[in-house]
């Protein structure tokens, strides 16, 4: 007959088509959840019987079986004790099938004997998993899973198998314990973990600001990569902040809220130089290399202020004009053009007295901020 259930018991056959005899041994699971995983690594709590306490080295080859699973097994404790529940790690030579709450027994290597058991508590132990308190809750556990996990997060999809509960018994924990913890998209993630990530971004904008004092603030891209975690966690991270009033978000910059860019006494200075020299330069200003080599260090953070503020234009790359000389640049230009008329570079050269070295990135600055088209021959003004 044909089952959709298999109780405990109950002798089942299953048709594997394509799969050879061999390649199915003694031990295999078969799972239609992809959140159950082969593990070699668990946390258990361990229960040996009198007198075998010394069977228990951390290179003592032992055999654990677990169902049909019967592999080769290291039990690392710090004390075991008969008859008493003891925390241990299980190493097994080979992957095995597990969910929390299995049961299992360990045996002597040789001579076969039956010397203690366990239940598993963690069926993926991290490689260097720390010892927990034998008996914990499943509330217990998984907050101490989530610590662990750190800014990676659990998926939820995998709780069944890490609790040993339901499905729906998870659903309930989580709504339980609401305040321990964020759930992300699909990921669980410990508040506290999340709060020190907040704290870790306040750190960097607060660095930046005070690396950086004429910077608007730092770029949200580059505080991500720093934060090295999951994207959506981030962002509820971000979020968080801003809500608490911490920080503020304006298109792509992160700073501190109420944080205002200013000059110090000594950029005011320079800033008045770098404004000189480009308005006494006019038409044809020195690029911005140039003027760091004539007025020193700090002239690039200036530069990038002044811009945001509106005093200067970048043109192209590199090559920043005072804001009232292009202005007066892009009048005559206009004037140039009027009637409608297209004019070519050589004769635009011509009326405005530029060098091709400073003519063709003004008509291509003006072209995309739609001063002037460029046709097949030259510009026309369509500006207002």
């Amino acid at each position: 007959n044909q089952l959709d259930v298999a109780m405990p018991g109950a002798r089942t056959a299953i048709a594997l088509a394509g799969v050879e005899t061999g390649e199915v041994p003694r031990g295999s699971t078969l799972v239609g959840d992809s959140a159950w995983l082969p593990t070699t690594l668990i946390r258990a709590d361990v229960t040996v019987l009198p007198g075998a306490e010394g069977s228990f080295g951390p290179r003592t080859q032992l055999r654990f079986h677990a169902g049909t699973s019967d592999v080769g097994a290291r039990v690392v404790a710090r004390e075991i004790r008969a008859g008493t529940p003891s925390s241990a790690r299980v190493v097994l030579e080979e992957p095995v099938v597990l969910r929390a709450g299995d049961r299992f027994v360990l045996r002597s290597s040789a001579p076969l004997n039956t010397i203690g058991g366990g239940i598993v508590t963690d069926p993926h132990a991290p490689r260097r998993a720390r010892p927990w308190p034998v008996g914990l809750l499943p509330q217990e556990r998984l907050q101490r899973l989530l610590i662990e996990a750190g800014a990676a997060g659990l998926d939820s999809a995998a709780l069944p198998v890490r609790l040993g509960l339901a499905p729906s018994e998870c659903r309930v924990l989580l709504a339980e314990s609401a305040r321990e913890h964020f759930v992300i998209g699909s990921r669980v993630v410990a508040r506290s973990i999340h709060h020190e990530l907040g704290q870790r971004l306040v750190q960097l904008i607060d660095a930046h600001h005070a690396e950086r004092p004429l910077d608007p603030g730092i770029s949200a891209q580059l505080a991500r990569s720093r934060l090295a975690a999951a994207p959506e966690l981030i962002e509820s991270v971000i979020q968080a902040r801003v809500d608490a009033g911490d920080i503020a978000q304006l298109g792509g910059v992160l700073k501190r809220a109420g944080w205002t860019p200013a000059l110090s006494d000594g950029d005011v200075h320079l800033a008045d130089r770098v404004r000189s020299r480009l308005a006494t330069a006019g038409a044809e200003p020195p690029s911005a290399d140039e003027i760091v080599e004539e007025l020193g260090t700090g002239v690039q953070a200036v530069l990038r202020f002044l811009e945001r503020e509106g005093e200067i234009v970048q043109v192209e790359e590199g090559r920043y004009y005072e804001a009232s000389q292009l202005t007066l640049l892009v009048g005559r230009l206009r004037q140039a053009l009027g009637g409608g008329r297209m004019k070519s570079p050589s004769e635009l050269r011509e009326e405005l007295g530029l060098s091709r070295k400073f003519l063709i990135p003004l008509l291509e600055y003006c072209d995309r901020v739609g001063y002037t088209n460029r046709g097949a021959t030259g510009r026309v003004w369509r500006g207002t």
